[in-house]
């Protein structure tokens, strides 16, 4: 198993996909596979992976945010394991499940992304 945190969270769902222009869904997608590369390779990951994996994703939030509204983190952490050659690509073959899971911030209010790897 192995564990990644991004001290951050992308945008909810809601308001990626609600009316927000594509140029700026590019801003947003291309900041978070960069967050996620360089996650993945403080974490130590090593290239490729075995497979197939699980991706179990965590927005820890204040206030929490619906379950599904992880999927983003989802989509960005598995196109930064793609991209970054961690995978060949996401396809079932490679990816067995996502778990997506939503939580309270910690006390001291800290919005945070929790990828495992499993």
């Amino acid at each position: 198993m192995y564990r990644v945190e991004v001290p951050s969270l992308p945008p909810s769902l809601n308001k990626f996909y609600a009316g927000m222009h594509y140029r700026k869904r590019k801003e947003y997608a291309d900041e978070w596979h960069g967050l996620f590369l360089g996650a993945f390779r403080e974490a130590g990951i090593p290239r490729p992976l075995p497979y197939p994996i699980t991706l179990d994703v965590t927005q820890f939030s204040c206030p929490e945010r619906d379950c599904d509204n992880s999927v983003i983190s989802a989509k960005f952490a598995l196109d930064a394991l793609v991209g970054g050659g961690w995978l060949p690509d996401d396809s079932p073959e490679y990816v067995r499940c996502v778990v997506l899971h939503s939580a309270r911030c910690d006390t001291k209010r800290k919005n945070k992304t929790v990828i495992l790897i499993l």
